[in-house]
């Protein structure tokens, strides 16, 4: 399994206080870990309503970039990649935005607000 790392985006999400991280399935046996959160927490009429991440290598190449946007109630996700073929995809926001590990625990489990299981693309029920 190739694992990416990831850069700390330049702006604080609405999730300042806690930092959060995408795991995104590109593939059989390829994963995309990204990380949006801040590295300080902003009180709520300073914080931005958009962060940016930026996906690397291991080798440090850079391979895409993923773009939260606040909108509303919800949060509007954007990716762009390199080099990714067609087809659908899925990712799992993290708790933490720690890739140390290669089973991914130190990344904690998936945020899932209403306690949905896993699901898959045809699930009615699925966490985010």
């Amino acid at each position: 399994m190739k694992l990416l790392s990831f850069q700390q985006p330049r702006a604080a999400s609405k999730f300042a206080a806690a930092r959060t991280a995408v795991n995104y399935t590109v593939g059989i046996g390829l994963s995309l870990m990204l990380s949006y959160g801040a590295a300080t927490a902003q009180s709520p009429t300073t914080q931005p309503s958009h962060a940016l991440a930026v996906l690397h290598t291991s080798t440090g190449q850079a391979v895409g970039s993923v773009f939260f946007e606040q909108k509303g109630d919800g949060v509007e996700v954007t990716a762009q990649l390199i080099d990714l073929e067609p087809g659908k995809r899925g990712f799992h926001v993290h708790e933490f935005g720690d890739c140390s590990s290669s089973d991914f625990k130190s990344a904690g489990g998936h945020f899932s607000p209403q306690a949905h299981p896993h699901g898959g693309p045809n699930d009615m029920k699925r966490h985010a």
